[in-house]
């Protein structure tokens, strides 16, 4: 991500913008695992699309996520654009009156901090890469305390 100085204001929230522009090289992958018996003119417009993501984010919620693949930044990301395609918060919900029900696992592996950090940052990596597409807007819910 590259933040800029951009700012604009969503709902009641001071919002930054942050563009995210993957390299030549990740670009090049994601047209080389296409099928190869698609149309070469649709393989082409892949090529040539913009592959840039705006994101606004506020620090005033210092949380580094956002809409499912998106996060990364120093703050919630409220909203995302990506080619047509754009991702809009629609409502936050701090500290919600009705308890979630939270379970232990009761299955898993343990693992220590270093595979941890190693899983996490292979995991981020796959859904940057395979991220996805689709018009939506998305609901935070955080567990109070």
């Amino acid at each position: 991500w590259k933040l800029l100085s951009e700012t604009k204001k969503i709902g009641q929230y001071n919002c930054f913008k942050a563009v995210y522009v993957p390299v030549e090289d990740e670009v090049e992958e994601e047209v080389e695992e296409e099928d190869e018996e698609v149309n070469t003119s649709i393989t082409a417009m892949v090529v040539e699309s913009d592959p840039t993501i705006t994101a606004w984010y506020t620090p005033d919620i210092p949380v580094s996520n956002g809409p499912g693949e998106y996060h990364g930044l120093p703050g919630l990301i409220v909203e995302v654009q990506q080619q047509e395609t754009t991702i809009l918060l629609k409502e936050i919900v701090l500290n919600p009156d009705e308890k979630l029900d939270l379970k232990k696992p009761r299955s898993g592996k343990k693992i220590n901090q270093e595979d941890f950090d190693a899983l996490q940052k292979k995991k981020s990596e796959e859904m940057m890469k395979n991220r996805g597409s689709g018009n939506g807007s998305f609901r935070v819910i955080s567990i109070g305390g």
